[in-house]
């Protein structure tokens, strides 16, 4: 029967200051890296209109699309994985890489649970993702102050000055 042992390592040092030897010591120093955000925009490439179908017998799918397609879409966020599909492929009629979905049309058929077939057809905005680069380190860095306002509307005012008018705490 073998006995189990462990095995412990560990270094230590005492000294305060490391000095330059010939041989290699661990005396790194803290290494900071500075990342600017970077802002991305859509550029609207017109309207786009897709299509997708299945048709099943029992559970098994007899002719049409099996959806597995992933996707940005602005919109209703409740998909279905056909019309996730039809907006993919609309997206990609006009050559974009999201889509805002607008109006979506289904025909569906069933009968008895036996045979289903489902068809959708989607219209939209096809987009594209645009990368603008960094922020500039002026513009990255500035303070914001999001409880002022220079327009004078009224989210300008405190709470008790709406609430109250003139006679604020």
């Amino acid at each position: 029967m073998l006995a189990p042992f462990v095995l412990l390592t560990g270094c230590s040092s005492l000294m305060k200051e490391n000095n330059l030897t010939r041989n290699g010591a661990l005396a790194s120093q803290p290494m900071m890296v500075v990342a600017r955000p970077i802002e991305f925009g859509m550029e609207t490439l017109g309207d786009a209109k897709g299509t997708a179908s299945v048709e099943k017998f029992l559970f098994f799918t007899i002719s049409g699309d099996r959806p597995d397609v992933s996707l940005p879409i602005v919109g209703k966020q409740s998909r279905d994985s056909l019309e996730t599909l039809a907006c993919y492929r609309a997206a990609q009629s006009k050559g974009g890489d999201a889509f805002y979905a607008i109006s979506s049309e289904w025909e569906k058929m069933n009968l008895l649970g036996i045979y289903r077939k489902r068809s959708v057809t989607v219209t939209g905005k096809s987009m594209k993702i645009k990368d603008l680069g960094e922020l500039s380190p002026e513009r990255a860095d500035k303070p914001i102050n999001r409880t002022t306002d220079t327009s004078g509307s009224a989210k300008a005012v405190g709470f008790f000055k709406r609430l109250f008018g003139i006679f604020s705490l």
